[in-house]
């Protein structure tokens, strides 16, 4: 799908989205200002409502953004914990989820493209671009045995010692020279 008409139509996602949200940004091809559009991805930092059983014992964080897409009258594709799927006036929409302490590290990532990404990840003495004492697991970036927030994309970019890149310019050439 052409640019412009993403555009608008993860706007439009965005902005019925937003109450449910904590945060949520554009990622993905849209992100990097790709002519042609796969699909909408969104990273979002999901509210959430805490659900209680029958004793009042706390049983689980249950995430506004399910209630959305069904108050919209969409249906799932996928509906993980992590990711979820669906259509929006016939267009895919994969919407990632995070929380507010791996944004930056997420949206690094989840901008893309994937051979960039790749790199981000990987170690340095394998061509990457994270130092030797650091690795990304568990969806969270780690400095030896020690997890590390990252509240903003720079501040991730800071933490892994790596020059930040604007997003048009996450291609596989660039990195390499």
């Amino acid at each position: 799908m052409e640019y412009q008409i993403a555009l608008l139509k993860a706007h439009q996602v965005m902005k019925s989205l937003q109450p449910y949200c904590k945060q949520v940004e554009i990622v993905g091809d849209l992100r990097r200002r790709c002519p042609k559009v796969r699909s909408i991805e969104l990273l979002a930092v999901s509210r959430e409502e805490e659900v209680y059983d029958l004793f009042g014992e706390l049983v689980a964080p249950f995430p506004l953004i399910d209630d959305w897409v069904y108050s919209c009258g969409l249906n799932f594709t996928k509906n993980g914990p992590k990711y979820k799927c669906f259509c929006w006036e016939e267009v895919k929409v994969d919407l990632f989820l995070t929380s507010q302490y791996q944004w930056g590290l997420h949206l690094a990532l989840r901008t893309g493209s994937r051979p960039y990404a790749r790199w981000l990840v990987t170690p340095k003495r394998k061509g990457g671009a994270l130092p030797g004492y650091m690795q990304v697991h568990d969806g969270w970036l780690w400095s030896r045995d020690k997890k590390i927030v990252t509240l903003t994309e720079p501040n991730f970019f800071s933490c892994i010692e790596a020059e930040w890149i604007r997003p048009e310019k996450r291609t596989a050439e660039v990195w390499r020279q």
